[in-house]
């Protein structure tokens, strides 16, 4: 079957890969956070698995997981210059350049004439005003930057 690692914080996955672990991920873990045990095929994390082993769902496996605390993490990110400030920093930096990018999406050619378009710009008291429709355009969670922050790093 192989191997398959995934990356969760609270449950949430955010990498998962099959037959390699992602190094930069397992940076922030110590070989005495390695626990090894049984569980069923079942037990899995459902938001990576889904119930693709609903049939096999009492087979046992073999899993081996790398899990702290919190503060562990934090103080093992914060030596490794990860800080809170610096990551908030980074993700404001890049919401305020996909906003730009929206922007500037919005004001090409034949994009104010769409009727359909989730994106347009609209003059108000001497302003533009970046107007949109579709608020998945601009919704950027923490999670999802980080995610595609340590992606970043692969």
């Amino acid at each position: 079957m192989g191997t398959y690692t995934d990356f969760s914080i609270a449950g949430y996955p955010l990498i998962s890969s099959k037959s390699a672990v992602v190094s930069e991920a397992m940076t922030v873990f110590r070989e005495s956070d390695k626990k090894v045990f049984t569980r069923k095929l079942g037990d899995r994390n459902p938001l990576v698995w889904g119930d693709v082993f609903a049939d096999e769902a009492d087979e046992i496996e073999t899993a081996t997981i790398y899990a702290c605390g919190t503060d562990e993490i934090i103080d093992r990110l914060e030596v490794m210059g990860f800080t809170i400030n610096r990551v908030r920093c980074d993700f404001e930096s890049g919401r305020e350049s996909a906003f730009t990018m929206y922007q500037e999406w919005s004001e090409g050619e034949g994009a104010k004439e769409s009727e359909d378009n989730p994106l347009s710009v609209k003059e108000q008291n001497g302003k533009s005003e970046l107007q949109v429709t579709d608020a998945s355009l601009l919704t950027l969670s923490f999670s999802q930057y980080y995610r595609q922050y340590l992606l970043s790093l692969i």
